[in-house]
């Protein structure tokens, strides 16, 4: 099996013979990023670029694996990542109560909402390039904003949110 791939950052892994994975009805094929010296799984047909830790069948392993995190606190993060989904339709994101993630949109720029307990929710735009490098996952927290490559790179950032302010505030 192949998957037809060129982006200029980007080399197909193990020198060009890195054979794709099927995974849930996607491919994923092994790259490595010329610009961040490190690989990363290219989703087809998402055409967007997830960190190895995100690979589904990865990230589930290492929520088992995570000693980093006590009892209670994987309990909370597998609790908190169980709640996300990813709303690619209109409808479901205003009728989720989630119309405040549009803001500052237009039409056509935003692929996904993905949403998390509490209301919380990271955007998902359509891929486009800054230097060269797609940055398609915005979170805004308060006064602090990020804009990443990876959903991972901004999850860990409002699970930690979550866990202080929307957690608590349940209590």
């Amino acid at each position: 099996m192949s998957v037809d791939f060129y982006h200029k950052d980007y080399e197909v892994g193990c020198g060009g013979t890195e054979t794709p994975i099927q995974y849930e009805g996607k491919t994923y094929l092994y790259v490595w990023s010329k610009i961040d010296k490190r690989h990363y799984y290219y989703v087809k047909p998402d055409d967007l670029f997830i960190e190895d830790n995100e690979a589904p069948w990865i990230a589930r392993e290492n929520m088992a694996k995570d000693y980093r995190l006590e009892s209670e606190q994987r309990q909370l993060k597998a609790k908190f990542l169980a709640s996300h989904k990813r709303l690619t339709n209109y409808y479901d994101i205003i009728e989720g109560g989630h119309e405040q993630a549009l803001d500052g949109y237009t039409l056509g720029e935003v692929a996904a909402v993905h949403t998390y307990d509490g209301g919380l929710y990271i955007t998902e735009q359509f891929p486009e390039e800054q230097d060269g490098v797609a940055f398609p996952f915005r979170l805004t927290l308060c006064r602090d904003s990020w804009a990443t490559r990876t959903r991972g790179e901004v999850e860990g950032k409002l699970f930690e949110f979550w866990k202080s302010e929307v957690r608590n505030a349940k209590a």
